[in-house]
C-alpha cells in the first residue's frame, strides 16, 4: 500500500504526533507500507495520483470555499485513492481563543465540517471527540497519542536535572493558553506570599519566547507580578527537542478552563 502523508502545516504538534510519529512506527515495523511525503498536493502529478492508495491529512486538505474542498477531494480520489482525515481537537473555537477571529472570518469551522463529511475515514484522539464527529461521518476511529521511543527526546535524562533539593513545577505550552494560565494567578500569588516556602521550590515557564508579549504576560502570572524570585524560564524549542524540558521539573501544571473546546482536546 502506498500512503501519501500531506504535511500542509509542518512542523507543528499536530503533524508531529498525529502524522509523522505514528507513521514512522508503521514504516519501521511493517514493510508492506510504502510512504511518500509532500507539503503541497498541487505538486503531485496525475501519474503520482494513480500510484497512491491512501492520503493522510491533518484537519483539512484545502483552506478555501466549500466548492474547492469538494473539487480537491474529487481530484485526489479520482483514481481510487481514499482519504483519512485526522483531528486532534474540536473544530469550533470559543471567543477567548487567540485564533477565534481568524476562524470566524474565514468560516473555518464550516470548512472543517465539510472535510469531515467528505473524508473516507476520520481518526481522532478521544471518545468525546469521536462522539462529535460521528453525526457528520460514521467512519471514525480513536487513535490515542502515543510517543514512539525511536524519537530520542522521550527517553528521560534525569542527570540533566539541576537543583535537586528543590521541588520544581513546570508548565509547557503555546501562545493560545492565556485564559487557561489565568487559572494559576491566585495560586501563584499564594506561593509568593508564603515565605516559609521561599527557597524550597522553583516554578518554570516552558516555551519561553523572547519578545513575545503573550509569554511576558504568562511570566507576570508565574512570578506574581515580577516579585517571585523562585522562578525560571525554559526556552522554546522545536518539536523534536522540546520534551527534553521535562527533565528539569518534578511536577507539571496543566490548567484548563472548563469549556467545550478544552473538554474535546487531546489527552495531555
Amino acid at each position: 500500500m502506498k500512503i501519501c502523508i500531506v504535511y500542509n502545516a509542518h512542523p507543528t504538534g499536530c503533524s508531529y504526533y498525529r502524522l509523522e510519529m505514528p507513521n514512522a512506527y508503521l514504516g519501521d515495523n511493517y514493510p508492506e507500507f510504502d510512504y511518500v511525503c509532500v507539503e503541497n498536493i498541487t505538486t503531485i502529478s496525475d501519474e503520482g495520483l494513480r500510484s497512491i492508495d491512501l492520503f493522510l491529512f491533518s484537519r483539512l486538505w484545502v483552506q478555501g470555499t466549500m466548492e474547492q474542498v469538494e473539487n480537491v477531494y474529487k481530484a485526489l480520489t479520482q483514481f481510487g485513492a481514499k482519504i483519512i482525515l485526522d483531528l486532534d481537537d474540536y473544530w469550533v473555537l470559543e471567543s477567548g481563543h487567540i485564533m477565534y477571529r481568524m476562524y470566524h472570518e474565514q468560516k473555518l469551522a464550516d470548512v472543517i465540517r465539510k472535510h469531515i463529511q467528505l473524508a473516507d475515514w476520520v481518526t481522532c484522539t478521544t471518545k468525546h471527540l469521536a462522539d462529535r464527529i460521528r453525526p457528520l461521518n460514521a467512519n471514525v476511529s480513536i487513535l490515542q497519542n502515543e510517543p514512539y521511543e525511536a524519537y530520542q527526546q522521550f527517553i528521560p535524562h534525569p542527570e540533566e536535572e539541576p537543583d535537586k533539593h528543590l521541588v520544581k513545577f513546570g508548565w509547557f505550552g503555546g501562545a493560545q493558553h492565556g485564559e487557561d494560565i489565568e487559572l494559576l494567578r491566585d495560586g501563584m500569588e499564594r506561593m509568593y506570599f508564603d515565605k516559609e516556602l521561599d527557597g524550597k521550590y522553583r516554578i518554570y515557564l516552558g516555551g519561553w519566547n523572547d519578545g513575545n508579549p503573550v509569554y511576558e504576560g504568562y511570566e507576570q502570572v508565574f512570578t506574581a507580578g515580577g516579585r517571585n524570585a523562585n522562578y525560571g524560564r525554559i526556552q522554546a524549542a522545536d518539536i523534536y527537542s522540546y520534551v527534553g524540558g521535562y527533565n528539569f521539573v518534578n511536577v507539571t501544571l496543566a490548567p484548563l478552563r472548563d469549556t467545550k473546546f478544552n473538554k474535546l482536546k487531546s489527552e495531555l
